[in-house]
């Protein structure tokens, strides 16, 4: 039986447990009720009831460690193998056919489709046959088993549907895990634009504007007629520094704007996006 990650691990844990300590209980009330058929046939019962037990507890453990791939397989084997154990122990002990309830779970559970409820109708019609043999055909012989299959399969249904309840839940929960982290990383994405967008700003209305007014002044000082060689020189190598620096500041603009903006006008890029938007949505 497969587990679920979420709140509801503890509800499957507490049936699995129930269902294990159930077969547990039979078993030993088989092996204690053994005295009673006298020997050989009580030593016969003890080891079938080893063997069924041990059947079980080593399906039950391989089942949480098999490959998701290979578990009908191993279900349909392990499934023939309980059965057969059962019918050969309900030949000898009469106790033995209380294990009957607990096989309804696991045939529900374990066979895919009509299979499982047709494993429940032959093993109650085994079972109605075998406490014939022992205690002879009586009504109560017969309606004893149809209700144990009738409250198995509404019990199973429950536990299936509960199963498949689980199952969507988890992958709702998977797919808003993954939106929220979608929506995280887009919100990443629009504060670095944001910033970058601020920065581009910021450098433009100060340092670039500043740089351009140096330049200016500069052109305006060196075409000063009363202003030396020397002077002139010295504004002129000013200017050149200035100048550079302009430009590799709005290059550093150019950079920080979008990169729908970077190699194109404004006017194209508006027009790339309408054409996006009507691709995508139809407006």
């Amino acid at each position: 039986m497969t587990a679920h990650g979420s709140g509801l691990d503890s509800v499957f844990l507490g049936l699995r447990v129930s269902l294990h300590l159930l077969v547990l209980g039979l078993v030993v009330l088989v092996v204690a009720m053994a005295g009673q058929a006298g020997m050989p046939a009580a030593g016969v019962i003890i080891c079938l009831s080893a063997v069924l037990l041990g059947t079980y507890a080593t399906g039950t453990l391989v089942a949480y460690n098999l490959p998701s791939r290979s578990l009908p397989g191993w279900a349909l084997a392990w499934t023939a193998a309980l059965s057969l154990e059962w019918v050969v122990l309900t030949v000898f002990s009469p106790e033995a056919i209380y294990l009957l309830f607990p096989l309804f779970f696991i045939y529900l559970h374990l066979l895919p489709g009509w299979t499982g409820p047709a494993a429940i109708a032959l093993a109650t019609g085994i079972a109605i046959v075998a406490f014939g043999v022992h205690r002879g055909f009586s009504v109560g012989g017969v309606i004893g088993p149809v209700i144990g299959a009738v409250v198995a399969v509404v019990i199973g249904l429950a536990y299936r549907s509960l199963t498949r309840e689980a199952r969507e839940r988890d992958l709702l929960i998977a797919e808003l895990q993954d939106t929220r982290t979608q929506l995280a990383a887009a919100e990443r994405a629009a504060g670095v634009l944001d910033e970058r967008g601020r920065l581009a700003r910021e450098i433009h209305d100060t340092v670039s504007q500043s740089l351009s007014s140096i330049v200016l002044l500069l052109h305006a000082a060196e075409r000063s007629a009363d202003s030396s060689a020397a002077v002139r020189m010295r504004v002129g190598q000013a200017r050149d520094a200035a100048t550079q620096a302009l430009g590799e500041t709005r290059s550093f603009i150019d950079e920080l704007s979008p990169p729908a903006l970077r190699q194109t006008t404004l006017v194209e890029a508006l027009r790339r996006l309408a054409a996006e938007t009507d691709a995508a949505s139809g407006v």
